[in-house]
């Protein structure tokens, strides 16, 4: 409500102040109502955020609405997230998933089930809404020894220390019921168990090589975590399970979970260098093909084509056939097994090719330092592959190394040893020339 006063003492003045009145206290008027009205919605929906919210709502989720109050030239007022923060917190880190919907990044409890081996990158964690938590949603320090014993039934090794060796765990108790979460949690094949370590500010991303399984790049990514790197070796999707579900996945899916990941290591770390292993060195060259904050890659015997006679038709056999006959296994070092698929699903093998055809492409995009080992008696890839990674990266840096005693899979092989020391020498070296 608003009052018209009368000033004026002819008609006329009488008229052009009622109406100069009018014209001030109505936008006025329908701004406090507006503003009012979007104020009493954001309580509602600030009441209402505890049921909606999985596991309930942080303390940051209840305080993430705002307002912009409408004015008397804008007759709008608009209730909206907390889109920018003076804080240093991002919110498109803790808050966007939360009212969106949609990945977030990984809470404290995550990283630890994570770093134990039972939960995988890309998985998230949901406490249930009887488990105490801090104001970011983590349960109390104290406690987390507790959740990680009812996950797991009974631990096999000591909790992950900062800068320790992160080892996942081997077994794990049969699926169970938990206080602690709300639903259950379950055994894991070791085959593709991933591995994370936390260490200095220099961190590595080493990549699995297709059809494979972290397991064929395990004692890499343990020596270089020894050695006091930050580590993460993911599972790509569609690895680690069965050839028929990795026959619905595309390159595109397995180069945005390495790239995810690297986005994670340079969140952490001051220098990041990655590393891969066969269709491993394809998505690492991609990697360095797109952007140029690596500090350097090593690529061990790296996939960009084939010479089989079959590609020709695998256009057409894709959707015919569902596989071929696996290619897993190719190590010359007795009782090694890289946990790979006994078939090659054509689907992904066809996409495979596709990402090879981009990545040589781009191939002279390619300025990180380079260090390329690759093996003299390779079944799987052709030596013309690593011929002509070497002849068209733009790299000043590079180093070619042979391989005299190993099959395709050589971090399981016999040079496996020669492959890790020098990795590190090559670190040692690049970060030390940058200096």
């Amino acid at each position: 409500m608003f009052t018209v006063k009368r000033t004026g003492s002819t008609p006329r003045e009488v008229s052009l102040a009622i109406r100069e009145q009018v014209q001030v206290g109505v936008p006025l008027a329908v701004a406090k109502a507006l503003t009012f009205t979007v104020q009493k919605a954001q309580k509602a929906v600030v009441a209402e955020m505890p049921r909606v919210f999985e596991g309930g709502a942080t303390r940051y989720t209840l305080n993430a609405t705002r307002i912009e109050p409408a004015t008397p030239s804008k007759l709008a007022a608009l209730l909206a997230v907390k889109d920018r923060s003076d804080t240093g917190n991002k919110p498109e880190s803790y808050l966007f998933p939360e009212v969106y919907a949609g990945p977030r990044n990984e809470k404290r409890f995550e990283r630890a089930l994570r770093n134990a081996g039972l939960l995988q990158r890309g998985e998230s964690a949901i406490l249930s809404r009887t488990a105490p938590r801090d104001a970011f949603g983590n349960p109390q320090r104290s406690q987390l020894q507790a959740l990680l014993k009812a996950a797991r039934g009974a631990p096999k090794q000591p909790p992950v220390r900062k800068g320790s060796k992160a080892k996942g765990a081997a077994t794990q108790a049969p699926a169970r019921k938990s206080p602690y979460f709300r639903g259950q949690v379950g055994r894991r094949s070791d085959l593709a168990a991933i591995f994370y370590a936390d260490g200095g500010d220099v961190g590595v991303l080493v990549i699995h090589g297709f059809t494979g399984t972290p397991k064929s790049m395990k004692p890499w990514a343990e020596y270089l975590a020894e050695a006091g790197y930050t580590v993460s070796l993911p599972r790509l999707p569609g690895h680690g399970t069965s050839w028929q579900e990795m026959n619905k996945t595309r390159w595109e899916d397995w180069y945005g979970e390495v790239r995810r990941e690297l986005d994670d290591l340079q969140k952490r770390c001051g220098s990041v260098f990655v590393m891969g292993l066969s269709m491993g060195g394809t998505l690492t060259l991609k990697l360095a093909e797109d952007r140029d904050d690596i500090a350097g890659i090593v690529l061990v015997n790296p996939a960009v084509h084939t010479e089989r006679p079959d590609r020709f038709a695998l256009p057409v056999l894709r959707h015919i056939v569902p596989a071929f006959p696996g290619i897993t296994n190719d190590i010359k070092k007795p009782g090694q097994d890289e946990g790979g698929y006994s078939k090659i699903p054509l689907q992904a093998a066809y996409s495979l090719s596709q990402l090879w055809g981009k990545v040589k492409a781009d191939i002279g995009n390619v300025t990180a330092p380079l260090l390329l080992f690759h093996s003299v008696d390779d079944h799987v890839v052709e030596p013309s592959n690593s011929e002509f990674v070497l002849a068209n990266v733009s790299s000043d840096d590079v180093v070619d190394v042979e391989l005299l005693n190993s099959y395709h899979v050589a971090t399981l092989d016999y040079d496996a040893p020669l492959i890790f020391a020098e990795s590190v020498a090559f670190m040692e070296r690049v970060l030390a020339d940058a200096t």
